[in-house]
């Protein structure tokens, strides 16, 4: 049982999808499509398919498939050696709120338990789950960061800067370790 391009005449993207901050734009019509040939069966599409469509090569397909299993937007099985097996988890996706069951006001006050709180990430960072410090570095090396904590909308047209080998080397240092002849990268 094969997806094939044949299977996939049309695409419909989900409006929570599109509306998700959290994906780029290439692992949004990603997640559409895998969601498309899901059909409960799981998706059986291929690196090279995806890359097809999306006119990406087949690594960069990769990486976005990783990047949606890293996000737990979707997850990947492999059976029998060769074959993988791609599903949307159902609870990854966010819904509208308008669709939420409204619950009784006597439930909401026995209701102790805490909420949780959506993961804050930005550029693939769980910034939740990161320390003070590490997210200070952070900001001085990003200075976008601050907006995004704050609420505000970043340029995302802007493009990535890339570094100079001696501005990279000086945001780490080599520490000597008890293996022979291994160091360890530690970050200033």
């Amino acid at each position: 049982m094969q997806n094939t391009s044949t299977q996939l005449e049309g695409l419909w993207i989900d409006i929570n999808i599109l509306k998700d901050s959290n994906l780029t734009l290439q692992e949004k019509f990603t997640l559409a499509i895998i969601k498309a040939l899901d059909k409960s069966n799981g998706c059986f599409a291929s690196n090279k398919y995806f890359a097809e469509i999306l006119q990406v090569t087949p690594k960069r397909a990769s990486d976005i498939i990783q990047s949606l299993i890293t996000k737990n937007y979707i997850t990947s099985t492999i059976e029998d050696n060769y074959k993988r097996t791609i599903r949307v988890l159902k609870n990854a996706l966010p819904q509208e709120e308008n669709m939420e069951e409204e619950v009784p006001q006597e439930q909401q006050e026995l209701s102790t338990t805490p909420s949780k709180k959506k993961p804050l990430i930005w550029k693939g960072f769980e910034l939740n789950k990161m320390a003070e410090d590490a997210i200070e570095r952070l900001k001085r090396r990003f200075p976008e960061l601050e907006a995004f904590l704050k609420g505000e909308p970043i340029d995302q047209a802007q493009p990535t800067r890339f570094r100079t080998n001696e501005e990279l080397a000086s945001t780490y240092r080599e520490v000597p370790t008890e293996w022979c002849g291994v160091s360890q990268l530690q970050f200033t």
